[in-house]
């Protein structure tokens, strides 16, 4: 018997290392999912703040109490929003907010220059009718954008 002495230490450092091995995958494991639920988190917020800026500036043009210099301001600001959270958008979030941006500055601008009755429609003192075919194609644009941005918001929300 004495040639098997080495057989219980021999197992026992087999077993602590088998034990020291999962807990240091177990550790990894769960680091990795608070990271990336931080991150899940994080991207949640940032595509909250940009839908409810967009919106915020739909809802200041609709009311003109925004005007054209300070729409390109705002503009800027989106831009400046989008680079410093590039992180946590994806590149086709940015693109869907500039369309979001460029369709809403032309609305502003054909309303601007069009027929009063379309102004009269986008500020909400007109009950009921269609905007003219110069604002129409438009406003389907800025809606089937917000619904986009909408649908990816949400998703960012769930995860």
């Amino acid at each position: 018997m004495p040639a098997m002495d080495w057989l219980g230490p021999t197992l026992g450092l087999v077993g602590t290392a088998f034990a020291t091995g999962v807990g240091l995958y177990q550790w990894r494991k769960a680091d990795k999912q608070r990271r990336t639920a931080r991150f899940a988190t994080r991207r949640a917020e940032v595509m909250e703040a940009l839908l409810q800026q967009l919106q915020q500036l739909q809802l200041a043009s609709r009311t003109r109490t925004i005007d054209e210099a300070e729409m390109e301001k705002q503009a800027q600001g989106l831009n400046g929003f989008l680079i410093e959270n590039r992180l946590w958008l994806e590149t086709s979030e940015g693109d869907l907010a500039r369309e979001y941006m460029q369709v809403l500055h032309e609305i502003y601008r054909v309303i601007k220059e069009g027929p009063s009755l379309d102004f009269k429609f986008i500020i909400g003192t007109e009950p009921s009718g269609v905007y003219s075919d110069s604002v129409a194609h438009l406003f389907v644009r800025l809606g089937q954008v917000e619904k986009a941005l909408v649908q990816r918001t949400r998703k960012a929300m769930r995860i």
